[in-house]
């Protein structure tokens, strides 16, 4: 946590409703003080997911994730903490300070260009609907777009000439601004527009902001297409068109539909399949697969049938395995694209292909074999070279040798020769580095799925305290979580909670009053993994067992407490005794050793008095 934004942490977890942001992602239902619902986080059919607002955390008791709102954040949206404080500081209005004059700058660019993007985008619509928009119009119209996906994804038209430049000029938008924001060029004769008689697709980051613009040529010349420059606003490596207007869609279904281009986007989406996003071109990567990551396991690769379309699909396959995401690849017929495919054949026939798709190995063995001379053994045996990587890549020695047998029948090879050269290719160390690992994952996905995985926490009592005082102080603590005004009765009452961790919570829940979750924070900050999910489930559990209508025996508990100190006291004692006796008593400490079974006696005649029938 950076000290810089303390003060705006604070203040972002006090404006920031936990159960209002858990509510965006998860349908909870009411239960007593918390609220429960399915866990984002992993797979169950029986809620075990709580929120609890007034203490501002949440816990799973099946996976064991849990925190505050910025731990919720970052696991759901799959971000770094700053990541996090930024999308929380956006939602709830709070101005993060900058910390050097260079970020500030950044920042003050970025939000230009967001806003002349805008304006552009603007421009750009009016121009559609304009008498010069007409060959645009037409052309949706050709490709089968109606005009309201078209109004839907804002598309427009940028005309011939530089009117946009004078438009901004007229606004008193300088020149040097309109170029960093990726509208003009300068040229031998100044400054004209970058995109002139082109379909317009305004490009949105996942904060639904204008950042960019990709145009199609409407007329002959190249290129066919062209994007809006790198600027600290665009970058086509962290883009994924649609994904601002998707991003439910695809959390709901927990599967998205990566395509290449604009017009694949429109199309599926007017035929009803709204998890549809593209990469802006076949340049996947590793941050898209990051991005993607936050909403969905499962990523369906359709590319367009040539060999570019294909040659993407194998990297990012492997981009995406490595995120940890469930891969599937849609094949479309040779010169299909999504877009001339559903609009040919329709949605359903378009989601069979994408269901009945390849798997991985059978989808890059297949890519190995294409164009190889069946005729030409040279050819053959370079092919099944090309291979090894692959097939090494598979873990599961019965998924490996199936694959060996169908890959042995296709070039007409023997299974047998086949498994050999596999086995003699994975016994080069030198080869570990091409081998195409389809179960890897980064270490931000592991770190992410792992986060859940904390051993359990069992409470640490001094030898000789009995376990049934141990659940007496549990049982407190339960009662002190949903009444703090009895936490100072408790300790006053039992002289203090032996286990120090139940003490420390104690005086937390006595100061709660005053302090409020900020004491809880400190506490939770100060504490490891375990014990923050052994904390948050004993409060939560007390929480359980008051909606269900559970009495609490307070009495009877600190009782079982002051006894349990009183058996604590005895063997402490008894060890004293016995660790003297081995040593040997010199006269000196005959006084003392008098003085320890005086208290033995003493001690035992308050445990008879305790254990007699009342």
């Amino acid at each position: 946590m950076s000290p810089d934004f303390r003060a705006e942490i604070e203040e972002i977890r006090d404006k920031a409703d936990i159960l209002n942001v858990v509510n965006d992602y998860v349908q909870l239902k009411r239960v007593g003080q918390r609220y429960v619902g399915l866990c984002p986080f992993h797979s169950e059919k029986t809620p075990s997911f709580s929120v609890s607002p007034e203490r501002g955390f949440f816990h799973c008791f099946g996976c064991g994730q849990g925190g505050d709102v910025f731990t919720f954040i970052q696991l759901i949206e799959r971000v770094e903490f700053p990541e996090a404080l930024r999308m929380l500081a956006e939602r709830f209005g709070v101005k993060l300070a900058e910390r050097s004059r260079e970020n500030a700058g950044l920042a003050d660019e970025r939000a230009d260009i967001n806003k002349l993007c805008s304006f552009a985008e603007a421009f750009y619509m009016k121009a559609l609907q304009s008498e010069s928009g007409k060959q645009a119009r037409a052309y949706l119209t050709n490709r089968g777009i109606k005009a309201e996906i078209a109004a839907q994804f804002r598309v427009g038209y940028a005309p011939p000439g530089s009117l946009l430049y004078k438009v901004l000029k007229g606004k008193n938008v300088t020149p040097e601004r309109m170029e960093r924001a990726g509208l003009v060029i300068w040229g031998q004769n100044g400054y004209y527009d970058r995109f002139r008689e082109r379909l317009m697709f305004p490009i949105r980051d996942h904060r639904k902001k204008v950042v960019g613009f990709g145009g199609r040529l409407l007329g002959e010349g190249v290129p066919k297409y062209l994007n809006s420059p790198e600027s600290v606003a665009f970058s086509k490596g962290r883009i994924l068109y649609g994904l601002d207007s998707a991003a439910e869609s695809i959390r709901q279904n927990n599967r998205v539909f990566v395509v290449e281009g604009y017009m694949d986007v429109l199309a599926l989406r007017q035929f009803g399949l709204n998890n549809v996003v593209a990469s802006l071109g076949t340049a996947f990567t590793e941050y898209h697969a990051r991005l993607l990551a936050r909403y969905a396991k499962q990523v369906y690769l359709c590319y367009d049938a040539d060999s570019a379309g294909k040659a993407a699909t194998v990297r990012g396959l492997q981009i995406l395995k490595q995120q940890g995401l469930e891969v599937h690849i849609t094949e479309l017929p040779s010169g299909e694209d999504p877009d001339t495919f559903v609009q040919r054949y329709g949605l359903d026939a378009f989601l069979a292909l994408a269901e009945k798709g390849p798997g991985i190995i059978e989808f890059q063995i297949a890519r190995v074999l294409e164009g190889v001379n069946m005729d030409q053994p040279e050819s053959l045996a370079a092919a099944v070279k090309e291979a090894l990587p692959i097939l090494g890549g598979v873990t599961d020695t019965i998924e490996r040798d199936l694959h060996v047998q169908r890959l042995g029948t296709a070039v007409g090879v023997s299974a047998d020769s086949i498994r050999q050269q596999v086995r003699q290719f994975l016994a080069q160390p030198r080869n570990r580095s091409q081998i195409m690992d389809i179960n890897a994952k980064s270490s931000h996905t592991k770190h992410v799925m792992d986060s859940g995985k904390v051993a359990p926490y069992a409470p640490i009592a001094p030898p000789g305290y009995p376990q049934q005082a141990i659940l007496a102080e549990q049982e407190l603590l339960k009662q002190a979580s949903l009444t703090p005004e009895i936490s100072s009765e408790i300790k006053e009452r039992t002289g203090g909670l032996v286990i120090e961790l139940h003490q420390q919570l104690l005086n937390v829940l006595a100061s709660y009053n005053e302090a409020g979750r900020e004491a809880l924070h400190n506490l939770f900050e100060a504490l490891d993994a375990p014990k923050i999910r052994y904390v948050r489930e004993l409060m939560l559990k007390a929480d359980e067992e008051a909606a269900s209508g559970l009495n609490f025996d307070i009495g009877g508990c600190i009782e079982r407490i002051r006894e349990g100190r009183v058996i604590l006291r005895i063997h402490q004692l008894e060890q004293e005794i016995i660790k003297r006796e081995t040593r040997g008593v010199p006269e000196t400490g005959e006084a003392e050793m008098s003085e320890i079974l005086t208290e033995l006696r003493e001690l035992h005649g308050q445990l008879r008095i305790r254990s007699a029938p009342r």
